[in-house]
C-alpha cells in the first residue's frame, strides 16, 4: 500500500464527517496534495494546521502534511480542536497505518467501514467535550442508543443527564447505576424540560435535578436563543461552568450541550453540527451581513420547529416588493399580492379567486394580523413565532425584522429537486435566504438557489 491510499480515506472521512462537524459552510472546496509541502514547525506536527491568512486547513498525520482545503471561513481554536480529535479518532481505526501508511486491518465490507467511522467520530466528540478520551460517556451513549429503539408502556423513553466536572459526593458507583439504566425501572425517570440526572465525570450518580427543587415552584427563566424552546430552562439551568448536557428525546434524538448552548445531535445513526456559529457562518457565506438580533431569533426558531418535527420555511429578503413583480423570463410572479400582509389587496387581486377562496383568503389575512400585531419577527412571542412558521407554506421576513408573510405558497420550478419546500426555498433564496426544515427535523439553507448548509 502507499501513501495514496491512506490520503484518499482521509480526504473522505473529512470531507464526509469532519467539515460538516466544524459547521463549515456547504461548497465545492478543493483539495490539495501536500504531502511535499515544507513547513516551518519542527517535531511533532499539529493534526490540523489553519492558515488565517491564506483560508486554508492542512491536515497531517502528526509528521508531515497529507492534504489540505482551500477556501475555508474563520475556524476558532475550539473548533480547530474539535476537527483534531476527530482525525485523531481516524488514525485509530483507518485500515491504514498513518505513519508507514501500510494496510494493518482492513475493513470486510463497506457497511463495516461506516460503523467504524461513525464510533471513531463519537469518540472525537467525546474527547472533544471532555479534553480526554472518557469510555465511561461512550458507554452511557451506547445505554442510549439501545432506548432509543425500545418502548416502555408503548411510549418513546427520556433521559437527560448532566454531567458535571464539579459534582457533590458520588451516591452510586457507575457499574451498579448502569445496570440499573438497562432495566425498565429506569425508563420513568427525567423528561429533559424539567428533570435531569447529574453525573459525575466517570458517570458515577450523583443526585436528581429538577426545576422544582425550589419549594416546588418552578423558577422565572429568560428564554435563550441559543436553545430549543421545550430544552431552554432545564439546559440553561443545568449545562454551566464546564458541565456536560446529554439528552434522548422522545424521537430518538441524542442531543449534546455544552456552555449553555446545543452543540451536536445524533439523528438516525448521524452526529449533525445544530450550532449557532454553524449557522451564523453558513448565512454570511457569500458576503451578506445580516441584522445580529434577527439572526439570533430566526435561529432559535428553526430549533423550535426543528426539535418540534412541525417542519417549515423561513426567509429572509432584502427587497420583498420583487417578490410581487413578474419575473422577466414568464412574466409570473414568486408571490401572490394578497399574501402581502404589509399591504391591503384590493378586489382585482382577489379576483380570480373562488368566492369561497376569496373568503377564506380575507380571514386569513384578518387572524395573522391580529396574532402579529404590527410587531416585527423578533418581537413575536417565540411560542407563537414557531407555529406559524410550522403553516403550510413560507414564513417570509424583510432584512430589518418586518414580518412579510406566513403560510405564503410560492410559486417556484415545477421541475426543481428536493420535494415542493426544497423548491421553494431555492426559488426564495434568489431575493435573500431561505432555510427549508423538514418534518423529520433536518434543516437546509440556501442563499442565491445554491444551498449552503446541511443538516442531514
Amino acid at each position: 500500500m502507499s501513501l495514496r491510499d491512506f490520503r484518499k480515506e482521509y480526504q473522505d472521512f473529512v470531507l464526509r464527517y469532519v467539515l460538516p462537524l466544524m459547521g463549515l459552510p456547504q461548497r465545492n472546496r478543493p483539495l490539495m496534495d501536500t504531502s511535499e509541502q515544507k513547513t516551518n514547525l519542527t517535531g511533532e506536527l499539529p493534526v490540523v494546521i489553519y492558515d488565517s491568512e491564506r483560508g486554508s486547513l492542512t491536515f497531517t498525520n502528526k509528521r508531515w502534511p497529507i492534504f489540505g482545503v482551500e477556501r475555508v471561513e474563520s475556524v476558532t481554536e475550539d473548533t480547530k480542536r474539535l476537527a483534531e480529535n476527530l482525525c485523531r479518532a481516524f488514525f485509530q481505526v483507518s485500515p491504514y497505518h498513518p505513519d508507514s501508511f501500510r494496510e494493518r486491518v482492513p475493513f470486510y465490507s463497506q457497511i463495516h467501514r461506516e460503523k467504524i467511522f461513525q464510533l471513531a467520530v463519537q469518540r472525537g466528540i467525546c474527547t472533544w467535550l471532555f479534553g480526554s478520551k472518557n469510555d465511561a460517556v461512550e458507554e452511557l451513549m451506547d445505554l442510549l442508543e439501545k432506548w432509543a429503539v425500545q418502548t416502555y408502556e408503548g411510549k418513546k423513553v427520556t433521559f437527560g443527564f448532566v454531567i458535571s466536572p464539579k459534582a457533590e459526593q458520588v451516591k452510586l458507583l457507575k457499574k451498579d447505576w448502569f445496570k440499573f439504566l438497562g432495566d425498565d425501572y429506569a425508563a420513568v425517570l427525567t423528561d429533559c424540560i424539567h428533570s435531569v440526572i447529574q453525573l459525575d465525570k466517570e458517570c458515577n450518580f450523583v443526585k436528581f435535578l429538577s426545576l422544582t427543587e425550589n419549594d416546588g415552584a418552578i423558577p422565572l427563566h429568560k428564554v435563550s436563543s441559543y436553545l430549543p424552546l421545550r430544552f431552554s430552562q432545564c439546559i440553561h439551568e443545568n449545562v454551566h461552568d464546564g458541565a456536560i448536557g446529554i439528552f434522548l428525546l422522545n424521537n430518538g434524538d441524542i442531543v449534546l450541550s455544552k456552555d449553555r448552548q446545543i452543540k451536536f445531535v445524533k439523528r438516525n445513526l448521524r452526529w449533525l453540527n445544530f450550532s449557532f456559529e454553524a449557522f451564523r457562518a453558513a448565512s454570511c457565506s457569500r458576503g451578506n451581513m445580516w441584522d445580529g438580533k434577527l439572526l439570533h431569533e430566526i435561529y432559535a426558531t428553526m430549533l423550535d420547529v426543528s426539535f418540534a418535527h412541525t417542519g417549515g420555511i423561513l426567509a429572509v429578503v432584502t427587497a420583498p416588493e420583487d417578490l410581487w413583480r413578474p419575473e422577466a423570463e414568464n412574466g409570473a410572479c414568486v408571490l401572490k399580492a394578497y399574501d402581502n400582509l404589509r399591504i391591503e389587496p384590493d378586489e382585482k387581486e382577489l379576483g380570480m379567486l373562488s368566492s369561497k377562496d376569496k373568503e377564506i383568503v380575507k380571514i386569513k389575512r384578518q387572524v395573522l394580523n391580529l396574532l402579529i400585531a404590527g410587531k416585527a419577527f423578533p418581537d413575536l412571542d417565540r411560542k407563537l413565532r414557531s407555529e406559524l412558521t410550522a403553516m403550510d407554506g413560507a414564513c417570509i421576513l424583510s432584512a430589518d425584522g418586518t414580518t412579510v408573510a406566513f403560510g405564503a405558497i410560492i410559486r417556484s420550478d415545477p421541475e426543481s429537486s428536493g420535494g415542493a419546500r426544497g423548491a421553494a426555498c431555492r426559488t426564495l433564496s434568489h431575493y435573500g435566504m431561505a432555510i427549508k426544515i423538514s418534518t423529520d427535523g433536518y434543516v437546509e439553507m440556501y442563499l442565491d438557489r445554491e444551498k449552503v448548509m446541511e443538516i442531514k
